[in-house]
Protein backbone atom coordinates (compact mmCIF):
# COMPACT_ATOMS: atom_id res chain seq x y z
CA UNK A 1 0.00 0.00 0.00
CA UNK A 2 1.36 3.65 -1.28
CA UNK A 3 0.75 6.30 0.89
CA UNK A 4 0.19 9.59 -0.37
CA UNK A 5 0.11 13.35 1.17
CA UNK A 6 -1.15 15.27 -1.48
CA UNK A 7 0.13 19.00 -1.15
CA UNK A 8 -2.25 21.04 -2.27
CA UNK A 9 -1.62 25.18 -2.19
CA UNK A 10 -3.71 28.36 -1.51
CA UNK A 11 -2.88 31.19 -4.08
CA UNK A 12 -0.74 34.01 -2.82
CA UNK A 13 -4.31 35.93 -3.10
CA UNK A 14 -5.48 33.82 -0.12
CA UNK A 15 -8.66 33.13 -2.52
CA UNK A 16 -10.12 30.42 -3.34
CA UNK A 17 -13.53 29.55 -5.76
CA UNK A 18 -16.81 28.61 -3.80
CA UNK A 19 -18.25 26.20 -6.60
CA UNK A 20 -21.11 25.83 -4.56
CA UNK A 21 -22.31 27.23 -0.85
CA UNK A 22 -23.90 25.10 0.85
CA UNK A 23 -24.22 27.09 4.09
CA UNK A 24 -21.60 25.68 5.84
CA UNK A 25 -17.96 25.06 5.44
CA UNK A 26 -17.98 21.20 5.72
CA UNK A 27 -20.68 20.87 2.82
CA UNK A 28 -19.65 23.31 0.44
CA UNK A 29 -17.92 22.79 -2.78
CA UNK A 30 -14.72 24.49 -3.58
CA UNK A 31 -11.98 25.02 -5.64
CA UNK A 32 -8.45 25.81 -5.15
CA UNK A 33 -6.35 27.50 -7.95
CA UNK A 34 -3.07 26.52 -9.27
CA UNK A 35 -3.25 22.96 -8.37
CA UNK A 36 -2.70 20.22 -10.59
CA UNK A 37 -5.71 17.75 -11.24
CA UNK A 38 -3.43 14.06 -11.24
CA UNK A 39 -4.41 13.00 -8.19
CA UNK A 40 -7.99 13.25 -8.38
CA UNK A 41 -8.18 10.92 -11.64
CA UNK A 42 -5.51 8.37 -10.51
CA UNK A 43 -7.57 4.79 -9.78
CA UNK A 44 -5.37 2.30 -7.78
CA UNK A 45 -6.80 0.29 -4.68
CA UNK A 46 -2.96 0.08 -3.67
CA UNK A 47 -3.04 3.85 -3.22
CA UNK A 48 -4.37 5.63 -0.18
CA UNK A 49 -4.10 9.10 -0.19
CA UNK A 50 -4.57 12.49 2.26
CA UNK A 51 -4.43 15.97 1.19
CA UNK A 52 -2.92 18.67 3.02
CA UNK A 53 -3.68 22.28 2.35
CA UNK A 54 -0.45 24.70 2.00
CA UNK A 55 -0.85 28.79 2.24
CA UNK A 56 -3.33 30.82 3.57
CA UNK A 57 -3.19 33.76 5.78
CA UNK A 58 -1.74 32.27 8.58
CA UNK A 59 0.03 28.09 8.72
CA UNK A 60 1.03 26.34 11.87
CA UNK A 61 1.20 22.63 10.21
CA UNK A 62 2.26 20.02 12.85
CA UNK A 63 1.45 16.91 11.81
CA UNK A 64 2.82 13.16 12.01
CA UNK A 65 3.22 10.71 8.80
CA UNK A 66 3.92 7.28 8.34
CA UNK A 67 7.68 6.63 7.54
CA UNK A 68 6.64 5.06 4.08
CA UNK A 69 4.62 8.60 3.20
CA UNK A 70 5.37 10.14 -0.12
CA UNK A 71 5.16 13.50 -1.03
CA UNK A 72 2.89 14.44 -4.05
CA UNK A 73 3.50 18.13 -4.94
CA UNK A 74 -0.23 19.20 -6.41
CA UNK A 75 1.09 23.05 -6.31
CA UNK A 76 2.10 23.47 -9.91
CA UNK A 77 1.55 27.43 -10.44
CA UNK A 78 5.18 29.58 -9.51
CA UNK A 79 3.26 32.92 -10.53
CA UNK A 80 -0.06 32.41 -8.31
CA UNK A 81 1.22 30.24 -5.46
CA UNK A 82 4.98 31.07 -4.59
CA UNK A 83 4.19 31.53 -1.24
CA UNK A 84 2.45 27.80 -0.30
CA UNK A 85 5.63 26.52 -2.51
CA UNK A 86 7.97 28.24 -0.55
CA UNK A 87 5.76 26.64 2.77
CA UNK A 88 5.90 23.08 0.90
CA UNK A 89 10.04 23.24 0.77
CA UNK A 90 10.22 24.26 4.21
CA UNK A 91 7.66 21.30 5.30
CA UNK A 92 9.49 18.85 3.11
CA UNK A 93 12.82 19.59 4.31
CA UNK A 94 11.80 18.92 7.68
CA UNK A 95 10.22 15.59 7.13
CA UNK A 96 12.78 14.24 4.50
CA UNK A 97 10.11 12.24 2.81
CA UNK A 98 10.48 11.24 -1.13
CA UNK A 99 8.83 13.80 -2.93
CA UNK A 100 7.39 14.09 -6.23
CA UNK A 101 8.06 17.30 -7.74
CA UNK A 102 9.95 19.28 -5.43
CA UNK A 103 8.61 22.90 -4.63
CA UNK A 104 12.36 24.30 -5.37
CA UNK A 105 12.02 23.17 -9.16
CA UNK A 106 8.09 24.50 -9.15
CA UNK A 107 9.31 28.04 -8.17
CA UNK A 108 11.35 28.20 -11.25
CA UNK A 109 8.42 27.16 -13.89
CA UNK A 110 7.58 30.68 -14.24
CA UNK A 111 7.24 31.58 -17.81
CA UNK A 112 10.32 33.61 -18.14
CA UNK A 113 12.15 31.40 -15.66
CA UNK A 114 11.25 28.54 -18.28
CA UNK A 115 12.60 30.58 -21.59
CA UNK A 116 15.92 31.12 -19.50
CA UNK A 117 16.33 26.97 -18.16
CA UNK A 118 15.40 25.92 -22.28
CA UNK A 119 17.38 27.86 -24.61
CA UNK A 120 20.15 26.37 -24.32
CA UNK A 121 18.65 23.02 -26.03
CA UNK A 122 19.68 21.99 -29.43
CA UNK A 123 16.09 21.93 -31.79
CA UNK A 124 14.46 23.83 -29.03
CA UNK A 125 12.84 27.49 -29.46
CA UNK A 126 11.61 28.90 -26.55
CA UNK A 127 9.91 32.55 -27.19
CA UNK A 128 11.97 35.53 -25.54
CA UNK A 129 9.77 36.53 -22.32
CA UNK A 130 10.48 38.95 -19.61
CA UNK A 131 8.68 39.92 -16.37
CA UNK A 132 7.15 43.34 -16.02
CA UNK A 133 5.11 45.68 -13.89
CA UNK A 134 4.19 48.38 -15.45
CA UNK A 135 2.48 52.00 -14.63
CA UNK A 136 1.50 52.80 -17.99
CA UNK A 137 1.32 51.75 -21.68
CA UNK A 138 4.21 54.52 -22.04
CA UNK A 139 6.57 52.47 -19.59
CA UNK A 140 5.36 49.31 -21.41
CA UNK A 141 6.54 50.79 -24.71
CA UNK A 142 10.19 52.79 -23.38
CA UNK A 143 10.56 48.57 -22.15
CA UNK A 144 10.21 47.24 -25.26
CA UNK A 145 12.51 49.56 -26.63
CA UNK A 146 14.83 49.23 -23.82
CA UNK A 147 14.83 45.66 -24.21
CA UNK A 148 14.98 45.68 -27.92
CA UNK A 149 12.00 43.33 -27.70
CA UNK A 150 10.94 41.84 -30.96
CA UNK A 151 7.39 42.78 -32.78
CA UNK A 152 5.11 41.00 -32.77
CA UNK A 153 4.67 39.74 -29.05
CA UNK A 154 1.81 38.93 -26.89
CA UNK A 155 1.08 40.24 -23.69
CA UNK A 156 -0.42 38.27 -20.74
CA UNK A 157 -1.42 38.46 -17.35
CA UNK A 158 0.78 36.14 -15.21
CA UNK A 159 -0.77 33.48 -13.09
CA UNK A 160 -3.14 32.37 -15.85
CA UNK A 161 -3.45 29.61 -17.97
CA UNK A 162 -5.17 28.44 -21.38
CA UNK A 163 -5.80 31.29 -23.94
CA UNK A 164 -7.70 34.10 -22.07
CA UNK A 165 -6.10 36.94 -20.45
CA UNK A 166 -3.47 37.85 -23.88
CA UNK A 167 -3.35 39.21 -26.64
CA UNK A 168 -1.39 39.87 -29.54
CA UNK A 169 0.16 42.61 -30.50
CA UNK A 170 1.09 43.51 -33.78
CA UNK A 171 2.58 46.91 -33.87
CA UNK A 172 3.23 49.80 -31.01
CA UNK A 173 0.68 52.34 -31.99
CA UNK A 174 -2.05 49.97 -30.85
CA UNK A 175 -0.93 48.98 -27.55
CA UNK A 176 -3.26 51.73 -25.89
CA UNK A 177 -5.99 50.48 -27.13
CA UNK A 178 -5.20 47.08 -27.34
CA UNK A 179 -4.40 46.97 -23.61
CA UNK A 180 -7.36 48.94 -22.32
CA UNK A 181 -9.09 45.94 -20.68
CA UNK A 182 -5.92 45.23 -18.76
CA UNK A 183 -5.01 46.73 -14.94
CA UNK A 184 -1.45 48.41 -15.06
CA UNK A 185 -1.49 50.50 -12.44
CA UNK A 186 2.29 49.78 -11.10
CA UNK A 187 0.41 46.66 -8.53
CA UNK A 188 0.09 43.82 -11.18
CA UNK A 189 2.25 41.70 -13.65
CA UNK A 190 2.54 40.85 -16.57
CA UNK A 191 3.97 38.62 -19.48
CA UNK A 192 6.07 40.20 -22.12
CA UNK A 193 6.19 36.53 -24.80
CA UNK A 194 7.72 36.59 -28.42
CA UNK A 195 5.67 35.59 -30.95
CA UNK A 196 6.68 32.88 -33.46
CA UNK A 197 5.02 32.38 -36.50
CA UNK A 198 4.01 28.54 -36.45
CA UNK A 199 1.35 28.39 -39.03
CA UNK A 200 1.61 25.63 -41.44
CA UNK A 201 1.58 25.87 -45.41
CA UNK A 202 -2.00 24.60 -45.12
CA UNK A 203 -2.60 27.73 -43.88
CA UNK A 204 -3.48 25.46 -40.40
CA UNK A 205 -2.38 26.44 -36.56
CA UNK A 206 -1.15 22.97 -35.05
CA UNK A 207 -0.64 22.57 -31.26
CA UNK A 208 0.94 19.25 -29.63
CA UNK A 209 1.14 18.24 -26.32
CA UNK A 210 3.10 15.90 -24.86
CA UNK A 211 3.11 14.59 -21.34
CA UNK A 212 6.36 13.38 -19.23
CA UNK A 213 6.06 11.41 -16.13
CA UNK A 214 8.96 9.85 -14.73
CA UNK A 215 10.91 8.78 -18.10
CA UNK A 216 8.21 8.13 -20.03
CA UNK A 217 7.37 10.60 -23.14
CA UNK A 218 3.31 10.40 -23.73
CA UNK A 219 1.76 11.76 -26.67
CA UNK A 220 -1.47 13.68 -25.25
CA UNK A 221 -2.94 15.41 -28.23
CA UNK A 222 -3.07 17.32 -31.28
CA UNK A 223 -5.06 20.17 -31.67
CA UNK A 224 -5.66 21.55 -35.49
CA UNK A 225 -6.97 25.55 -35.98
CA UNK A 226 -7.53 28.63 -37.99
CA UNK A 227 -5.86 30.87 -35.63
CA UNK A 228 -2.95 31.09 -33.37
CA UNK A 229 -4.77 31.71 -29.62
CA UNK A 230 -6.09 27.94 -29.46
CA UNK A 231 -8.51 26.30 -26.78
CA UNK A 232 -10.63 23.69 -26.33
CA UNK A 233 -13.73 25.44 -27.84
CA UNK A 234 -11.60 26.14 -30.98
CA UNK A 235 -10.88 22.63 -31.07
CA UNK A 236 -14.47 21.48 -30.64
CA UNK A 237 -15.60 24.40 -33.57
CA UNK A 238 -12.76 22.80 -36.17
CA UNK A 239 -12.06 19.65 -35.13
CA UNK A 240 -15.76 17.81 -33.97
CA UNK A 241 -16.78 15.58 -36.80
CA UNK A 242 -14.18 16.13 -38.98
CA UNK A 243 -12.48 12.81 -39.92
CA UNK A 244 -9.55 14.18 -41.58
CA UNK A 245 -8.21 16.00 -38.82
CA UNK A 246 -9.28 13.76 -36.21
CA UNK A 247 -7.10 10.80 -38.22
CA UNK A 248 -4.22 13.23 -38.25
CA UNK A 249 -4.26 13.78 -34.46
CA UNK A 250 -5.09 10.20 -33.77
CA UNK A 251 -1.98 9.33 -35.72
CA UNK A 252 0.03 11.80 -33.79
CA UNK A 253 -0.87 10.30 -30.70
CA UNK A 254 0.33 6.65 -31.65
CA UNK A 255 3.88 8.64 -33.12
CA UNK A 256 7.08 7.53 -31.49
CA UNK A 257 9.15 10.19 -32.94
CA UNK A 258 12.46 9.46 -30.80
CA UNK A 259 13.99 12.80 -32.10
CA UNK A 260 11.24 14.19 -29.93
CA UNK A 261 10.93 12.39 -27.01
CA UNK A 262 15.24 13.14 -26.42
CA UNK A 263 14.19 16.74 -27.07
CA UNK A 264 11.39 16.08 -23.82
CA UNK A 265 13.72 14.03 -21.90
CA UNK A 266 15.96 17.05 -21.91
CA UNK A 267 14.18 20.01 -21.24
CA UNK A 268 12.83 17.21 -18.43
CA UNK A 269 16.37 17.00 -17.57
CA UNK A 270 16.71 20.99 -17.54
CA UNK A 271 13.26 21.54 -15.32
CA UNK A 272 14.33 18.78 -12.79
CA UNK A 273 10.56 18.00 -12.64
CA UNK A 274 9.26 14.37 -12.05
CA UNK A 275 5.93 15.29 -14.34
CA UNK A 276 4.91 18.13 -16.07
CA UNK A 277 2.86 18.56 -19.92
CA UNK A 278 4.30 20.79 -23.03
CA UNK A 279 2.47 22.77 -25.21
CA UNK A 280 4.46 23.51 -28.45
CA UNK A 281 4.66 22.90 -32.32
CA UNK A 282 6.71 21.22 -34.27
CA UNK A 283 7.79 22.97 -37.29
CA UNK A 284 9.36 21.56 -41.04
CA UNK A 285 12.74 21.73 -39.54
CA UNK A 286 11.56 19.47 -36.85
CA UNK A 287 12.41 22.19 -34.25
CA UNK A 288 10.37 22.22 -31.06
CA UNK A 289 8.59 25.42 -30.39
CA UNK A 290 7.89 25.42 -26.57
CA UNK A 291 4.96 27.71 -25.60
CA UNK A 292 4.52 25.95 -22.08
CA UNK A 293 6.33 23.80 -19.99
CA UNK A 294 4.43 23.62 -16.94
CA UNK A 295 2.56 20.46 -14.53
CA UNK A 296 -0.60 22.87 -14.49
CA UNK A 297 -1.87 20.82 -16.85
CA UNK A 298 -5.40 19.39 -16.82
CA UNK A 299 -6.11 15.84 -17.40
CA UNK A 300 -9.74 15.33 -17.87
CA UNK A 301 -12.17 12.88 -19.83
CA UNK A 302 -12.69 14.34 -22.82
CA UNK A 303 -16.09 12.87 -24.12
CA UNK A 304 -15.90 14.85 -27.19
CA UNK A 305 -12.97 12.98 -28.42
CA UNK A 306 -13.32 9.74 -26.86
CA UNK A 307 -10.08 8.62 -28.50
CA UNK A 308 -7.90 11.00 -26.26
CA UNK A 309 -9.02 9.27 -22.70
CA UNK A 310 -6.51 6.18 -24.20
CA UNK A 311 -3.57 8.86 -23.51
CA UNK A 312 -5.21 10.04 -20.48
CA UNK A 313 -5.20 5.95 -19.21
CA UNK A 314 -1.19 5.66 -19.82
CA UNK A 315 -0.30 8.48 -18.25
CA UNK A 316 -2.37 7.55 -15.04
CA UNK A 317 -0.35 4.35 -15.28
CA UNK A 318 2.66 6.31 -15.79
CA UNK A 319 2.05 8.48 -13.09
CA UNK A 320 1.94 4.76 -10.44
CA UNK A 321 4.69 3.51 -12.03
CA UNK A 322 6.24 6.75 -10.58
CA UNK A 323 4.58 6.38 -7.11
CA UNK A 324 6.16 2.92 -7.51
CA UNK A 325 9.45 4.16 -8.29
CA UNK A 326 9.33 6.65 -4.91
CA UNK A 327 7.87 4.15 -3.00
CA UNK A 328 11.20 1.92 -3.23
CA UNK A 329 13.39 4.78 -3.17
CA UNK A 330 11.46 5.26 0.75
CA UNK A 331 12.32 1.31 1.65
Amino acid sequence: MAHILNAVGIEDSNTIIIVKNAGIISKSLFDIQGNSNLLQTLRSPDTQIAQMIFGGVQQNIEVQVPSDTILFNSICNADSASKALRLLSDFATQLSLPIINHPDKVLETTRDGIAKKLSSIQGVRVPKCIKIMPHSTKEIKQIIKNENFPLPFIFRTTGDQGSKNMIKIDALDTLAEALECFAITGENTFYLIEYIEYQSDDAYYRKARYWVVGNKVIPRHLVIANTWNISYAIKKEMMYGNEALQNEEKAFMQSENQDIVQKCLAIKEALGLDYFGIDCNINQKGEMIVFEATPCMALLEDKDFPYINTAIAEINRAIQELIAQKQQENL
